[in-house]
């Protein structure tokens, strides 16, 4: 905090130093190192001034008694008055972390007196008033989900009707239905908390959308022709079983991963604001969702991911807008105070550096993980198999991409919204939360009773319709690719027994890793799950590059670069640990790679490619 050199960024033994804002008062000699708390806060206790140390020690008023407390997002301090006990408060002296709490031993009482007092100085979380109107409209959301569970279990006699929805589901809304599954939790929440402390840098993974062309016309006509169930049964008859039941099983895998994520946000955000801890509202989440999932199938997937789309939207637009109503300057305070932090672009680069999230890496990165949600993602083409033909699978895709990133720009104009009122209102921000958790604390402390409430059920809604469609999907590929196999002689009204069974188990299995993530230490679960999907995603995405635009791939090639893309992307992330960007790109490239050398080099019999690779495409 010198003022010494006047520059507000300089270089010192290879490294970046930025000069911070003025500290509201001196502190001189206060107890250190500084407490850090939550994601961004530091806590300064104690401290004196050059005219307090001129008093002789019997009649020293004692040391100052708040603490000064500093938000690295915001670059502001604010004062917290009485923060120290009367006569507690210290200077020169060390202090220590011991049982979770900043620990200060002995130190000045008074000029050249010192202490053989303990104290401790702890952070505590502060639960806001929910309210029973809040918990009304939350409450009121949430069985209305199940309702709509309970209505279409009627109309689910088969497996085509649990799966497919019997393919009759209007193409505006398998639309809304892809928006909604591909957003999830994740973008309501963990974009504003990027936007609020990282800036708008990865607003350019919006870039996916330049692959919605490439999916309508060349990979569209594909699963449309072969009329699947499960989007890995291309796989095998492309290639060969081994194919198939490795590519269902590592989707499975990444969804029960996600699926845990985003029960985890969420509930999070619950936990913030009310006095239901973590464990509870993952159970909560999780339960309501697996109910209405296992009742009503795609098509009670598809309907609430309807419903949860116009409540997720609505919550956040009605959210931004009260925003700006408590910031004097409105929209140019939020430009102002973004753009003083450096938080608009300012801090991309354009190198090809694999450690940093750069214009380029992020490009690409973008779009070979998004292969994965588009192209090979059960979730998500399971969606194009609902609708009664192509082009009105086609027009899905298109209304998704239509709404896709409109819909990410307003989460990062709320992140910006936010970092400009807590800007204004430092004292606001809890110096307990995680950068995760900024939105629902707005929402909570800020938010009118009874909207509370509405925009809390968005969040819920951005959560479930992922999860929901996470649940269907993996039962979906367990039956067809997996049970059927096994046990060739199951009727469809047993198979569809089955895949209840499997929505449940998946679910119960999902809710219980999101325990264990809520248990870790995880800095961002954004970050977390974007480099899931990227360690495994390219793998599985390239599987169906490989098989669609090469007609010399063989089944063999395609295990053995499937395996190839495993190991070098796994040994890369041990060894090396580049940015999460890289491994798609990383995954894709050596599988098609690989699996191209070797299907030339292995011998493999012939197979009638018909309709299966872009070279006998039939025309639409």
């Amino acid at each position: 905090t010198s003022k010494a050199g006047g520059a507000r960024n300089s270089n010192a033994a290879g490294g970046t130093w930025r000069r911070i804002a003025d500290l509201p008062r001196e502190a001189a000699a206060a107890a250190s190192p500084a407490l850090a708390s939550g994601a961004a806060h530091l806590t300064i206790v104690g401290g004196t001034s050059a005219a307090a140390q001129h008093f002789d020690p019997p009649s020293h008023p004692g040391w100052p008694r708040d603490a000064l407390v500093y938000h690295a997002v915001t670059d502001r301090w604010i004062t917290v008055d009485d923060a120290v006990p009367e006569g507690a408060s210290r200077v020169t002296v060390p202090a220590t972390t011991w049982n979770g709490k900043y620990t200060v031993v002995s130190g000045e009482r008074s000029p050249g007196r010192r202490s053989p007092d303990v104290f401790a100085v702890e952070a505590v979380a502060r639960q806001a008033d929910f309210g029973w109107v809040n918990y009304t409209s939350l409450a009121l959301y949430l069985a209305a989900m199940i309702g709509v569970g309970v209505y279409f279990s009627r109309r689910n006699k088969t497996t085509d009707d649990f799966f497919r929805g019997g393919q009759h589901i209007p193409a505006w809304a398998a639309g809304l239905s892809i928006f909604a599954t591909v957003l999830s939790s994740l973008t309501y929440m963990a974009i504003p908390s990027v936007a609020f402390a990282d800036g708008w840098t990865l607003f350019i993974n919006n870039a996916y959308i330049l692959l919605m062309p490439l999916v309508v016309f060349v990979f569209l006509p594909f699963y449309r022709q072969l009329d699947v169930t499960s989007v890995y049964e291309y796989l095998e008859r492309r290639f060969n079983a081994a194919a198939r039941l490795a590519g269902s099983m590592l989707f499975m895998f990444f969804q029960g991963g996600r699926i845990a994520v985003v029960l985890y946000l969420p509930s999070l955000a619950l936990s913030t604001v009310t006095d239901f801890n973590v464990v509870t509202c993952i159970l909560i989440m999780g339960t309501v969702s697996i109910v209405y999932t296992m009742m009503g199938g795609i098509e009670a997937v598809v309907w609430t991911d309807v419903v949860q789309t116009f409540v997720l939207v609505g919550g956040a637009l009605l959210s931004l807008g009260l925003v700006l109503a408590r910031l004097d300057g409105g929209v140019m305070q939020i430009v102002e105070t973004v753009d003083a932090v450096d938080r608009f672009f300012e801090p991309v680069t354009w190198d090809v550096n694999f450690a940093v999230a750069s214009v380029w890496i992020i490009v690409v990165g973008s779009l070979f993980s998004n292969m994965l949600t588009y192209t090979a993602s059960q979730d998500v083409v399971q969606r194009y198999m609902t609708t009664k033909d192509e082009a009105s699978a086609a027009r899905a895709i298109w209304t998704n991409a239509a709404i896709a990133v409109p819909a990410n720009a307003l989460f990062f104009v709320i992140g910006s919204a936010l970092l400009a009122f807590y800007s204004a209102h430092p004292d606001r921000l809890d110096p307990t939360m995680k950068n995760d958790a900024v939105f629902p604390l707005f929402i909570a402390r800020e938010l009118p009773i009874g909207l509370a409430g509405i925009v809390m059920a968005g969040v819920f809604a951005a959560a479930q319709s992922t999860i929901s469609s996470s649940l269907n999907s993996i039962a979906a590929c367990y039956v067809t690719d997996f049970h059927r196999r096994i046990w060739t002689s199951s009727t469809d009204a047993a198979c569809l027994r089955v895949a209840r069974a499997a929505t449940v188990i998946v679910g119960v299995a999902g809710t219980a890793a999101a325990l264990v993530i809520a248990k870790a230490n995880v800095r961002s679960a954004f970050d977390l799950f974007l480099e899931i999907l990227s360690l495994f995603g390219g793998t599985l995405a390239g599987l169906f590059v490989l098989g669609i635009f090469s007609r010399r791939a063989s089944g063999a090639g395609a295990v053995v670069g499937a395996v190839a893309s495993v190991a070098v992307v796994v040994a890369v992330k041990v060894l090396w640990s580049p940015i999460y960007f890289v491994y798609a790109p990383l995954g894709m490239t050596v599988l098609v790679a690989v699996g191209y050398v070797a299907s030339v080099l292995l011998p493999a019999s012939s197979k009638d490619l018909a309709g299966l690779t872009i070279h006998t495409r039939r025309s639409r």
